[in-house]
């Protein structure tokens, strides 16, 4: 989790949707990269939903299928949090912060203890 002024960004919670775009862009179907990975294909599926945490190993198996290396993914997860990051600031204007706090709420990316944490 990352704080962002008033905001938190979870950079998990778009590692599935990210590598979903990678399968896509690469052109693989799940099937597919559930036969190059050697995973199960719920497993797949559960991670591009964000269902799934994949341990270090999967991620690497999963790179190395996508042609993209571990520091390139962790780079474009990055740029991800940015523009997560950039659009909730665009979103959030004129919202009080009892409205920001529900959307974040609503998002997932804010949870009970983050609330009782900042102290709003």
């Amino acid at each position: 989790m990352q704080y962002m002024g008033s905001k938190f960004i979870r950079p998990a919670s778009l590692l599935g949707p990210y590598i979903r775009s990678l399968r896509i862009a690469r052109g693989y179907t799940s099937e597919q990269l559930m036969q190059r990975t050697k995973s199960p294909l719920h497993a797949i599926r559960q991670i591009e939903q964000d269902n799934f945490s994949p341990n270090m190993r999967a991620l690497y198996n999963l790179c190395a299928e996508l042609d993209i290396s571990f520091p390139t993914l962790i780079e474009g997860l990055c740029r991800q949090v940015e523009g997560t990051q950039h659009e909730m600031q665009h979103r959030a204007v004129g919202l009080t912060s009892d409205q920001r706090r529900a959307a974040l709420f609503a998002s997932g990316q804010l949870t009970p203890s983050d609330d009782d944490a900042l102290g709003w």
